[in-house]
């Protein structure tokens, strides 16, 4: 479905159910190509994993795209206002760099916040309260008579505007995004318009931004439609930028919100009083006796679809149990050769590294014991040259003659017994011992 816009300048907020507000984007961007195949067009997205989802999904709509910036809040800002504070001589901080610095401003103050200042709760929560105020466009170096009052002690407010201040001297001759948002100017934005797509609430100094891009060329706010109460946040936003001037557009639902799927969707949180939902295709439920055939089931699925032509990028598996689920919904895909990206990712004691690594550890705690030392080496990866001089790493065959030899733990009984064993095989073979005897001395001799 198509949405018509204005193609002068001025903001427009357009407020629909997701995969309908979605179409619009791209029935936008769209439009947009038209007037001009290769000048650049911004979208304005909220967090860092909308970013590639949509660059696949516009590519895959739209047939390809060109020039097409898909840029964070923090990118716009660089972009726009980076330029005038290196030409007033400051410097661009690393990522983190903020952190680092509050943290350390934090530890040198003696104040109000000392019994908390090594605790990384207390400088985070700092460090979240120092972006919304400059997000809303404060100044942080004269922040000590607004905040007299409104704390429970008056040290506080004291000492909190004294750590403010600090911060902001040791900071003065850098720059990060934040203060490249208060001084962004729109006429460095070449673009034949900005869309704003996925933010669920903006920070003051990105609404004045938005608005002042506005003057010059066309900026739509995709915002989607409040349904629930967690949702408010996106009503307040919509309130806002149309009672600053912005012009409001609601796309009307399709025939596809009276799905099965549409209906189950509305009702997962609702008390379940409406009438019972009528099976159309839409929702399939599927039983399994067990965690590991389920997750098979939901593989067959993934790869019916993907025969259907629906890409891979465009499914998603939710679990509930992650400690159970997600190995296996790992292990499962990639054995099925089917592209998995885990939003949490996987522990590192999953991996081989990690494994290697806390089967180490665990020889010092164990005092060497046999089975530690059996379960490290069956998972390790060692040096080329280590590797090659015992011409691999025969396990199983080391488990068995530290088992005949009576190794139970400790670096002497590995030598001691191991040695006796040695001397034993050899002291009573003969001549013309079988190969497996002369190997299992060789064993023994190596593994001591």
């Amino acid at each position: 479905m198509g949405v018509v816009s204005p193609t002068v300048s001025g903001m427009r907020v357009v407020t629909g159910q997701p995969p309908a507000l979605r179409a619009a984007l791209a029935d936008r961007i769209r439009e947009l190509r038209g007037q001009h195949p290769l000048e650049p067009i911004t979208v304005l997205v909220g967090t860092s994993l909308q970013r590639p989802h949509l660059a696949r999904w516009l590519a895959a709509k739209l047939g390809g795209h060109a020039n097409v910036r898909i840029l964070m809040p923090g990118d716009l800002a660089l972009l726009l206002g980076a330029p005038g504070l290196v030409e007033a001589g400051r410097r661009a901080l690393p990522p983190l760099a903020d952190r680092v610095l509050l943290a350390e401003v934090v530890r040198a103050h003696s104040g109000y916040f000392a019994p908390v200042a090594e605790t990384p709760g207390f400088t985070e929560a700092l460090y979240r309260l120092v972006r919304e105020l400059r997000g809303a466009g404060y100044d942080l170096t004269d922040l000590t008579t607004l905040l007299d009052g409104v704390t429970d002690a008056p040290e506080k407010a004291r000492a909190l505007g004294e750590i403010l201040v600090r911060f902001e001297e040791r900071r003065a001759g850098f720059y990060g995004p934040d203060d490249a948002l208060g001084v962004a100017d729109p006429e460095r934005l070449d673009s034949l318009g900005l869309l704003a797509w996925g933010a669920l609430d903006m920070a003051p100094a990105l609404e004045r931004l938005l608005s002042e891009v506005a003057r010059r060329m066309p900026v739509d706010v995709f915002v989607p439609d409040v349904r629930v109460a967690a949702d408010a946040p996106l009503g307040a936003l919509r309130q806002r930028l149309v009672a600053s001037g912005a012009t409001a557009q609601a796309i009307p639902e399709p025939d596809s919100q009276h799905t099965a799927l549409a209906q189950a969707r509305g009702r997962l949180f609702a008390v379940p009083s409406a009438p019972v939902i009528a099976p159309d295709g839409t929702v399939r439920l599927v039983s399994a006796p067990d965690p590991a055939r389920e997750v098979r089931a939901v593989a067959r699925a993934c790869l019916a679809w993907a025969e259907e032509g629906v890409p891979f990028w465009d499914m998603a598996v939710a679990y509930r149990h992650g400690e159970a689920y997600r190995p296996l919904v790992e292990a499962v895909f990639i054995e099925a050769g089917i592209p998995i990206y885990l939003h949490k990712g996987s522990p590192l004691a999953e991996r081989p590294v990690g494994r290697q690594a806390l089967a180490l550890l665990a020889l010092y705690d164990s005092d060497f014991s046999r089975q530690t030392v059996m379960d490290f080496l069956t998972d390790a990866r060692l040096p080329s040259a280590l590797h090659d001089e015992f011409g691999g790493v025969p396990a199983a065959r080391w488990d068995s003659i530290s088992r005949q030899a009576g190794v139970v733990a400790g670096p002497d009984q590995w030598a001691q017994r191991l040695q006796t064993l040695q001397a034993e095989l050899a002291g009573g073979g003969a001549e013309d011992q079988p190969d497996w005897v002369t190997e299992r001395i060789a064993d023994a001799g190596t593994a001591s």
